[in-house]
């Protein structure tokens, strides 16, 4: 975590939000350690989706599209774009693969109408959609 740390200095988890004593009494409950993660997640500045699968990130997402009012990006990185850049660690420069990343996450931004049949709480549609028919 050293590299991604000193990339993002801001960088929190609940290990650096509460001590080692307060931290001790959820130690043994994993829910409440889920718990934990989801304040910390869903009140951060931004948060960027590690796994689209996972019930926390749906959760999270789903909460801060809702409760964010356009305030609390949320960041869903194109995993095989960003295999891609890092399979490249040892040969791109620093300024390509920080462009790189930054264009593969404004195009991920980019507000797309939601298929027929897709989840609404990964892919919203905005009102003037909502009354076309399918």
């Amino acid at each position: 975590m050293h590299p991604f740390t000193s990339l993002y200095p801001n960088l929190v988890t609940k290990e650096d939000l509460l001590t080692p004593s307060e931290l001790a009494s959820f130690k043994n409950f994993t829910s409440q350690l889920a718990a934990l993660d989801f304040i910390a997640c869903a009140t951060a500045d931004v948060f960027a989706m590690t796994d689209s699968g996972s019930q926390l990130s749906s959760l999270v997402s789903g909460f801060r599209t809702y409760y964010g009012g356009g305030h609390a990006p949320t960041l869903r990185p194109n995993k095989k774009r960003l295999a891609a850049i890092l399979s490249e660690n040892s040969t791109i420069g620093w300024n390509s693969f920080e462009e790189r990343v930054k264009k593969m996450i404004d195009e991920g931004q980019k507000v797309r109408v939601r298929g027929f049949g897709r989840s609404i709480y990964r892919q919203p549609r905005c009102p003037e959609c909502m009354c076309k028919s399918q």
